[in-house]
């Protein structure tokens, strides 16, 4: 599926370039991972979730060009409290200072389908900035999404 999106992205990438001259592609790394979407939170942890932060941290920190984007909150908040090793919170904490690592949204998860009710959207954002707030008093940066049919 990957596969099929990067190559539709090529295509239009070309045809867009072709009719308005060239564009400049950014490629922004972040965390979208489905909070109890296929797997319980608990699974996806132990699968995934913990290796993420984990390996994003120390690629960060070894490479200065590098910048990542956390969006949703709650494996972040799992992995801080319970995986992350103190050179993993001294290093997340200069990463945010240099801007490398930056948290946008700040929900527990990211709400664009994950809850159907205004006040569940507004519920998991308040306990994911009561996070971040709690921890450091970090602050969150901003997502915009822009899709266009035409080029």
């Amino acid at each position: 599926m990957g596969f099929l999106i990067f190559t539709l992205f090529l295509f239009f990438t070309v045809i867009c370039a072709e009719r308005n001259g060239p564009i400049q592609t950014f490629v922004i790394p972040h965390s979208h991972m489905d909070v109890g979407w296929v797997y319980t939170i608990q699974e996806s942890m132990h699968a995934y979730a913990a290796n993420v932060y984990s390996s994003v941290t120390e690629a960060l920190t070894q490479n200065k060009q590098r910048k990542f984007i956390a969006v949703e909150q709650e494996f972040f908040r799992l992995w801080w409290d319970s995986v992350a090793t103190d050179k993993h919170k001294k290093q997340v904490r200069q990463l945010l200072k240099e801007s490398r690592l930056e948290f946008v949204i700040g929900g527990q998860v990211m709400h664009d389908e994950a809850v159907t009710d205004l006040d569940d959207e507004i519920l998991q954002l308040t306990e994911g900035h009561g996070f971040l707030w709690n921890n450091q008093e970090w602050t969150l940066g901003y997502n915009l999404t822009l899709t266009t049919s035409t080029c």
